[in-house]
């Protein structure tokens, strides 16, 4: 019989170190939830890293430079798998994240919201990301 492909598997994370951090007395915990990647999303990431650049100096000498950016993986590697979370904006009390159809509504509006968030609280949702998508944590050794 042949392969059928499924929606991505998801998991409902609570944001234990940011509530340490943020979160107020008597407020629900904070959650997110992350979905397993797919094949598009491993290739619009890999993307990030297929710049190379290829130089040679005037004694004849080459030298080969690739860009890298954490911060801007961090913040692609979540907008690809951000598929639902209880975070509110405190100035207007709506929710931070805007979603359709199990994604985030958009590239623009998720800026905006991931600009806004304190630097700890970020990187607890890049970890669930990495929990989800394992191959993806550039920690680990291959």
């Amino acid at each position: 019989m042949a392969i059928k492909v499924m929606p991505s598997t998801t998991r409902e994370f609570v944001l234990e170190e940011s509530d340490k951090l943020y979160n107020e007395a008597n407020e629900p915990p904070t959650r997110v939830t992350i979905r397993q990647a797919s094949q598009g999303d491993a290739e619009r990431r890999s993307n990030l890293f297929s710049k190379w650049r290829t130089s040679m100096n005037s004694a004849g000498e080459n030298s080969l430079e690739q860009e890298f950016n954490y911060n801007a993986v961090k913040r692609l590697d979540v907008y690809l798998t951000l598929t639902d979370s209880n975070i509110t904006n405190g100035a207007t009390g709506k929710s931070l994240f805007t979603f359709k159809d199990g994604r985030l509504e958009s590239q623009v509006s998720f800026d905006k919201a991931w600009d806004m968030l304190p630097v700890p609280m970020a990187d607890e949702i890049h970890n669930k990301v990495l929990e989800m998508n394992p191959d993806w944590d550039l920690t680990q050794g291959e």
